[in-house]
């Protein structure tokens, strides 16, 4: 199970969202791909670039290293023990953000008809370096969750490393709290919003067209720029919706094992294999945008091909 999970599939994954994320930025910091949705896009991007860096050696600690070590580096030792999961959930909740920051702006700018574009277009950076900074600083605890122990010394008289859980923190109720609270904050509170939004956004949009469709010119054209922003918010519609519909889908079971995850149940061969799927699909959450991008948005398509010659 390890080795197909976290040694074939998981690996595999990454490769893939590494090389689209990659392609994702380079396309998104064109001169074209400007406003404070391509903020936030960017922002996502990036943080979904850094996020799947980190599943890789989180995937070899659970191959190798049987989750706690031995590692011959107090270095290596320290970087699992203390910086692993800081620096890969703080990336995991800064994309989080970004997602529910694009799809607010895309809610005011389709449903309050863009009485607050001006301020947004001033604010937005200020406001993803913003959110961006919450996200770090609450997945700041994750720093003292482990520590690292020096174990027997190997044969050569090399002393070995391994990761051991702080209980003053795993078992205390405190920590149990702190776990819930970011499971509202990052995966409760974000899929309740960025569904409701968009059925919103969806009801919105539904009125607007047929509004369009009666008030075409006689000749049956519309005027040039309407018909442009007209497929212009058509388009990044689309790419929302299917960015927040494999948000949905990718992150619950990411929830659920959240809360079933506990010490009487890692040595449950069946909860392992939810624990490989739940850690597949998040990655693959983050991994996937940019081929959605290509498949639902024209102009980030001929973007992509414009840069690339």
């Amino acid at each position: 199970l390890k080795y197909y999970s976290y040694g074939i599939a998981l690996p595999a994954i990454c490769i893939l969202g590494i090389l689209g994320n990659v392609l994702n930025l380079i396309v998104l910091t064109r001169p074209s791909m400007r406003g404070p949705a391509y903020v936030y896009m960017r922002g996502y991007a990036g943080a979904a670039l850094l996020a799947i860096v980190f599943a890789l050696p989180f995937s070899s600690r659970i191959l190798f290293h049987n989750e706690i070590g031995p590692w011959n580096s107090f270095a290596q030792a320290f970087f699992h023990a203390h910086l692993e999961l800081f620096l890969g959930n703080a990336c995991l909740g800064i994309g989080v953000f970004m997602l529910v920051a694009l799809t607010v702006e895309r809610y005011l700018a389709v449903c309050r008809l863009g009485r607050t574009r001006a301020f947004a277009a001033k604010k937005t950076p200020l406001v993803a370096l913003g959110l961006a900074l919450l996200a770090v600083s609450l997945y700041l605890p994750y720093l003292f969750r482990a520590h690292v122990i020096t174990c027997s010394s190997l044969p050569d008289g090399l002393p070995v490393y391994r990761k051991r859980e702080n209980p003053s923190f795993a078992h205390s109720t405190l920590w149990a709290v702190y776990l819930w609270i970011l499971e509202v904050i990052f995966k409760m509170a974000p899929t309740l919003i960025i569904v409701h939004l968009n059925c919103c956004i969806i009801v919105v949009y539904r009125r607007t067209c047929a509004r369009r469709r009666s008030m075409t010119m006689p000749n049956g054209q519309q005027p040039a720029d309407d018909s442009r922003r007209y497929w212009e918010e058509k388009r990044l519609m689309f790419l929302l919706g299917s960015t927040s519909i494999l948000f949905s889908v990718c992150i619950t079971p990411q929830l659920v094992l959240s809360l079933m995850i506990h010490e009487a149940v890692l040595q449950s061969y069946y909860f392992q294999v939810f624990r490989a799927v739940a850690n597949i699909l998040e990655v693959t959450n983050y991994s996937f945008t940019f081929y959605i991008y290509c498949m639902f948005s024209r102009d980030f398509r001929a973007t992509l091909f414009q840069t690339l010659r």
